[in-house]
């Protein structure tokens, strides 16, 4: 654990901008609360790195109406607005793809146990290569 320190987790968090005042002001409430931004989508969504716990804050300083650190269920799908859907869509398909890759999520090919990717055809292979 971090002795203390908050857990960061990434979350998708859906914002009604109209009760916040405006989008700035949501993004600069969410800044205060100690989220660092990843990916904005005017007006409604934003992508975060934060402590959850300090999301219920968010609700009336940032207008904040959901913060979903994994997947969006179809029904809160069907309840956002739609400029907010296409950000939830990717975030899901996101989600779903972190869920397949598990723990080798990140992992570059030369990590220890992974094979390099195969060489296009026609490239001579190097001579201290084993195979």
């Amino acid at each position: 654990m971090n002795d203390g320190e908050p857990v960061a987790e990434l979350l998708f968090l859906q914002i009604d901008s109209a009760r916040a005042g405006s989008f700035e002001r949501a993004l600069t409430a969410i800044r205060e609360a100690g989220a660092r931004i990843l990916e904005t989508f005017p007006p409604s969504v934003v992508i975060v790195k934060m402590d959850p716990a300090r999301t219920q804050a968010l609700v009336y300083t940032a207008g904040l109406r959901g913060a979903f650190p994994h997947l969006i269920s179809d029904t809160q799908l069907a309840r956002m607005p739609a400029d907010a859907r296409p950000a939830a869509l990717a975030w899901n398909t996101r989600q779903r793809d972190r869920d397949l890759d598990g723990d080798k999520a990140g992992l570059g090919w030369d990590a220890p146990g992974h094979l390099p990717p195969d060489l296009p055809p026609g490239t001579p292979k190097s001579p201290d290569v084993k195979t």
